[in-house]
Order: structure tokens, then C-alpha cells, then sequence
């Protein structure tokens, strides 16, 4: 960089000697450049207190209606139990869907299908309801969402847009767990280890999808999916610790989390790696030495490890992390 600049710096040298370039043509170009940094710095401000209002006006909104709705909901019969839940998320998904391809509407837009997303699953289980469906069959609950993540990626994938992805994404996680439940599969493993394994890998999957984001217009989807996909998998690892098992293999999923956080760059894994790495120390520390050590010795010994931990995390996070 200093090798260019030198060059650069000697070209214009040696045109200003020549005459082809004249000083107040340099001073012309240090005076707009000047102006026009104040400006941009300005429209990014402008949008980025526009896309908070946005947001704060989703959120008061979804709000009011929850309890709009709930202030009424005995008094206004099926039919107005139907239009206050489904009717209200379909008008706030048509919305979303009018407003989301024009550039200048496109924040309020998927303000709008936020709030459709949030009314149409519940939208659809009352209508249900009220029909004298088993809304509590997982097969009804498998259709329902399957349907809402295909219409939900297919708008993403013509409207190119993170929300309505993320919509997809958790409606198709529901999809996963219903579909265990249509099959029975809890009958033929334990109940127990069933949905821990399976939430394991849908961390992974989230993981995965995380990895083939890069570079693509989904890239701020990234951070969630690192996030959700790290607390999935070391969460539902957790659970199984009390087993001699896991025990032994826990540490090698932390060691995976940590090589992983380096490898992507990721802020978040190593947040929720360093936080389960304290979890397992502490568990560790309370079943093996508290008696034998006594609760003092425990206690000190805890904390130096969170103290190495920390230390070693946020060295980490410094020498691979944020130095990329």
C-alpha cells in the first residue's frame, strides 16, 4: 500500500511540473470529496433511523393486535376469531408482498410480512379450530407449515430477500419436528434422545446453511444461522453430559466449536463455544472434586478455569477472530 502511494504521489509530481494537472484542480477534488462525505454519512443515518421506526412500529402493532384480539376473543364469535387472526395476517402479507419489490418501500414492507408471518400460522390453527379439526394432530401441523415454507421460499427466492428466508428456514424447522411426531418415531427411540439428536442436527444443518450463505445475497442471515446452529448443537449435547458418553465425547464437540469459530470467522460460535466451555468446567468441577477437594478448594479451582477460559477465548477471538 505505502509502494503505491509513493507512485501515485510522484505521478502527481510530475504532472503538476508538466502543468497538465494544476493546484486548484487538486484543491477542487479535496472540496467535493469533503462535501460529499457529510452527505452519505447523513443518508445512512436517515436510513438506518427509518429502519428502527419500521421495526418499533411492527413490534407496537403486533402488539396491539394480540391484545386487541384477546380483549374480544369471547365475544366476537367464530367468524371474528377467524378475521382478527387469518384475515389480519393475510392483508399484512399482501401487503409485504406489494410494497417488498419496490426499493422504496422494501424496509415496510417486510415490516408488513413480519407481521403476517407472525398471524398466519395461528391464522390458520383457529380457523382449523373453529372447523372442529384436531389441530393438535401432527399431521395438520406438517401440512400447515410445510405450506407456509414453500410459499415463504419461494417469495424469497423472487423477492431476494433475508426475512422471508428466515421465515422459510423456521417454518421448515417446525416442518422436521412435526414430521418425527406423524412418524412416530418417538415410539421407536426413546422420547428423549429422539428430539435431542434431531435438534443436534438441525444445528448442523443451520451450520451448513451458514457455510453455503457466504458470499450470496443471504449474508445476513449468517450470524443467526451461526448462532442458532452453535446453540442447537452444543445445547442438546449438553442435555446428554449426564451420560458416561457424553461425558467423554462433549469435549471434542467443543474442541470442533472452537476450530469452527476460527475457521468462519464467527464472533457468535465462539461466544456460545466459551459459554458451554464454562457450562461443562462447571459440571465437571461439582461431580468430581467438590467432595473430594471440599466446596473452597472447588470454588478456586472453578474460578482460575473460567479465568484460563476467558483468557484463552478472547486470544482467540483477537489472533483469528477479529484480526480477519
Amino acid at each position: 500500500m505505502t509502494q503505491n502511494k509513493q507512485i501515485l504521489l510522484q505521478e502527481l509530481e510530475s504532472q503538476l511540473a508538466t502543468g497538465d494537472i494544476t493546484v486548484a484542480e487538486i484543491q477542487k477534488l479535496i472540496s467535493n470529496s469533503s462535501t460529499t462525505e457529510p452527505e452519505n454519512h447523513t443518508r445512512s443515518k436517515y436510513f438506518t433511523i427509518n429502519t428502527i421506526l419500521y421495526l418499533l412500529g411492527t413490534l407496537i402493532v403486533a402488539i396491539g393486535v394480540i391484545f386487541f384480539v384477546a380483549q374480544l376473543w369471547s365475544d366476537i364469535g367464530s367468524i371474528g376469531r377467524i378475521v382478527s387472526t387469518l384475515g389480519f395476517g393475510l392483508l399484512f402479507a399482501g401487503l409485504g408482498a406489494y410494497l417488498l419489490p419496490e426499493p422504496s418501500s422494501r424496509t415496510l414492507g417486510a415490516a408488513f410480512h413480519f407481521l403476517g408471518g407472525l398471524l398466519m400460522p395461528s391464522g390458520i390453527f383457529v380457523t382449523l379450530y373453529e372447523l372442529n379439526v384436531d389441530i393438535t394432530e401432527p399431521t395438520y401441523i406438517t401440512v400447515v407449515f410445510a405450506t407456509l415454507a414453500a410459499i415463504y421460499g419461494y417469495l424469497s427466492y423472487l423477492n431476494r430477500h433475508g426475512l422471508l428466508q428466515f421465515l422459510a428456514i423456521i417454518n421448515a424447522t417446525v416442518v422436521v419436528y412435526a414430521l418425527v411426531s406423524t412418524l412416530n418415531l418417538d415410539s421407536v427411540f426413546r422420547f428423549y434422545d429422539i428430539y435431542t439428536y434431531l435438534t443436534i442436527f438441525i444445528g448442523a444443518s443451520y451450520l451448513l446453511l451458514a457455510t453455503t450463505f457466504k458470499d450470496t445475497w443471504s449474508l445476513y442471515l449468517i450470524a443467526f444461522l451461526n448462532g442458532a446452529g452453535s446453540l442447537a448443537v452444543l445445547g442438546a449435547g449438553f442435555i446428554e453430559i449426564e451420560t458416561y458418553l457424553g461425558e467423554l465425547l462433549y469435549p471434542i464437540l467443543l474442541i470442533v466449536g472452537i476450530k469452527l469459530a476460527i475457521h468462519l470467522h464467527s464472533k457468535v460460535i465462539l461466544f456460545f463455544t466459551t459459554g458451554f466451555v464454562l457450562a461443562y468446567i462447571t459440571y465437571i468441577t461439582n461431580e468430581y472434586f467438590a467432595d473430594s477437594l471440599g466446596w473452597p478448594i472447588s470454588l478456586i479451582l472453578l474460578g482460575l478455569l473460567f479465568l484460563a477460559a476467558g483468557y484463552f477465548s478472547l486470544k482467540i477471538n483477537r489472533q483469528y477472530i477479529t484480526k480477519n
